[in-house]
């Protein structure tokens, strides 16, 4: 699993996928990425999910300076955007235990709020 953070949390992926120019073309880019889609598929089990988790608590963990954006972002859009595919449940806890430091994220924050907001938006219109 360590190659996909030696890729994901790259700055040549960072400049390949920041190019783009929405929300949603983030989310085109990463569904056709073959490293995306081979990652994805490893997290269809107990290990891959643990690895994805540990890997976020390491890297909202690490020093940073906060004025400017996360220099690690896209790795994070990337690692919140698979685990809230594989359940979007992973939405309203990475919502809650990132509240506050996710200010300095673009497509972090956009995965997770957006997920999020339409979890709520399906739970409120049940």
């Amino acid at each position: 699993m360590d190659i996909f953070a030696d890729y994901f949390e790259s700055t040549r992926f960072d400049a390949k996928i920041s190019v783009v120019s929405s929300f949603r073309n983030f989310l085109i880019a990463l569904e056709n990425n073959p490293s995306y889609q081979l990652f994805f598929q490893e997290l269809h089990n107990p290990i891959g999910i643990n690895w994805v988790l540990n890997r976020i608590s390491l890297i909202v963990g690490e020093s940073i300076n906060l004025n400017f954006q996360h220099p690690k972002d896209t790795a994070l859009g990337v690692y919140f955007h698979a685990l809230c595919k594989i359940n979007p449940a992973y939405a309203i806890i990475l919502n809650n235990k990132l509240d506050g430091i996710v200010e300095n994220l673009w497509w972090g924050r956009t995965v997770i709020r957006t997920v999020y907001e339409e979890m709520k938006y399906n739970h409120e219109s049940v």
